[in-house]
């Protein structure tokens, strides 16, 4: 079996943004993989779905898809008849802000505390009070020590921590952790630097991807996407992944990033075991290679890309523009969720806050 993956919502670099935080007009990022074994039987049930609607494209796209909710619906119903097997992350990229602030500054990794289940779910209690809670400077600060990092814009983010969550009130139970979280990571970053480390602020932000000119990107939501779907689809396949192919559609500015990354998620081996994720499985006994191809040549791509922008879309418009949306919307979502299988990592993985999720699944 072959896994096609493809991306919808703006996939650059998250400090590139302006001061309203509007991410270019697309707060969310979403892929998705599906796992198909015959891609000729797949492009006869493609060939006939889109005759029965009236679908005149050469190329499914989901950008010209969207407002025909019913193709949609039946599209989504072929891929669970026929059984492929689906990975998809829907990623808040506010949120996802707010993880990597968690996990950077406020509760950073410790040595002999293991990153399990329970701190995990710590983290997200933090990022959900950023989110929902914290002010727009907390987020710009951070992006600002991420693209010119310095002693200067490092203090200012964490600054601007302490005052947001030093004004929230004491009686806040996660305004208190970010208040300490902050203080220790101050504390601990004065130690380094009275000990004579430099640029010990690095230790302390996003670790940067390097574009093909040399630049450093910084915080790209599809990296951390597309490991983890990849962690999933190893879970799937039991470990067994010799025999698969992941197949991408084309990406001339970040393929060398995805291709390093999935070397060195490859490469974990007994550190995977830190990377606690219950549907999903990081330690790689076997590979599968990494091609990218041109979308207009593959159906598995063209459905790929309309299971991915549905997905950002619907929840796009549902959980932050709060739009009403058609019923057949509506049931090809449900359809998405109901007929995973977490255990088998098949399904929906939503990178948002807890009150968005419940918006979207209920």
């Amino acid at each position: 079996m072959n896994f096609f993956i493809d991306e919808s919502g703006n996939t650059g670099d998250l400090t590139t943004d302006d001061a309203a935080l509007t991410f270019g007009g697309q707060p969310l990022f979403s892929l998705a993989a599906i796992g198909i074994d015959d891609e000729d039987a797949l492009q006869a049930d493609i060939k006939d779905l889109k005759s029965r609607h009236r679908i005149q494209l050469p190329e499914l796209k989901a950008s010209a898809l969207y407002e025909r909710p019913e193709f949609v619906l039946d599209l989504v119903h072929l891929v669970v008849a026929r059984q492929f097997p689906y990975f998809v992350e829907v990623v808040d990229k506010k949120y996802f802000l707010a993880t990597h602030i968690t996990s950077r500054q406020l509760l950073p990794p410790v040595a002999g505390v293991p990153e399990d289940a329970q701190f995990n779910y710590v983290r997200n209690i933090v990022a959900d009070f950023l989110y929902e809670r914290a002010p727009d400077d907390v987020f710009l600060t951070f992006i600002t020590a991420c693209k010119s990092p310095s002693d200067e814009t490092f203090r200012a983010g964490v600054d601007a921590l302490l005052e947001f969550s030093g004004a929230t009130g004491s009686r806040v139970g996660p305004a208190i952790a970010v208040y300490k979280g902050a203080e220790a990571t101050l504390e601990e970053y004065q130690a380094a630097v009275d000990g004579g480390q430099e640029n010990a602020f690095l230790d302390l932000l996003p670790i940067p991807d390097q574009s093909l000119r040399g630049k450093s990107i910084w915080v790209l939501p599809n990296l951390s996407a597309f490991t983890n779907v990849y962690a999933r689809i190893n879970l799937y396949a039991q470990g067994n992944l010799s025999a698969s192919q992941l197949i991408h559609d084309e990406h001339a500015h970040f393929a060398h990033i995805l291709e390093a990354s999935k070397a060195a998620v490859e490469a974990l081996h007994e550190e995977a075991a830190k990377h606690c994720t219950r549907f999903s499985d990081f330690d790689f006994h076997e590979t599968a290679p990494l091609s990218f191809v041109p979308s207009e040549s593959s159906v598995g791509l063209q459905v790929a890309d309309v299971v991915a922008g549905f997905c950002m879309r619907y929840v796009k418009d549902l959980s932050i523009s709060r739009k009403q949306l058609p019923r057949a919307a509506h049931e090809a979502y449900q359809w998405l969720i109901r007929s995973g299988s977490p255990m088998r990592g098949i399904g929906i993985n939503h990178v948002m806050s807890t009150g968005n999720v419940a918006i979207v699944t209920e």
